[in-house]
């Protein structure tokens, strides 16, 4: 789903009630980032606000579609939230995270400035 300028706030919220809504002591965020500068800074604003809002998260730099896929398979712990900063717009997400057989739990925020934006990730109203 695609989401304006204005209900960013609404998002963060939604970022850290689905992660923290685990039942568990520690949230549950892996963040994979874009190896450019718009992107570094991007996640160390939003690294910054997790920390003080006390969220725990993993992140990792990722430089191709391979590699990202590499990492997600890694995730040992139960993610419940997973954020593409300048990476994955491009991608078929709900393919490529296995979201179409029934993982709901799991949630995917793309936060890409790159052009084109794979349709399925438009109009996966619930997991993208």
């Amino acid at each position: 789903m695609r989401i304006s300028y204005e209900s960013i706030g609404k998002i963060y919220d939604e970022i850290k009630a689905t992660a923290c809504d685990t039942g568990q002591s520690a949230c549950s965020i892996l963040i994979f980032v874009a190896f450019d500068v718009d992107a570094m800074a991007s996640a160390r604003i939003l690294c910054h606000l997790m920390r003080v809002d006390n969220l725990s998260f993993t992140m990792y730099p990722v430089a191709s579609m391979t590699q990202l896929v590499e990492r997600y398979h890694e995730r040992t712990e139960d993610i419940k939230v997973v954020i593409l900063i300048n990476c994955g717009a491009v991608l078929n997400i709900p393919k490529l995270f296995q979201l179409e057989y029934g993982d709901t739990a799991l949630k995917c925020f793309v936060l890409d400035n790159h052009r084109p934006i794979h349709l399925a990730n438009i109009h996966s109203l619930e997991s993208v």
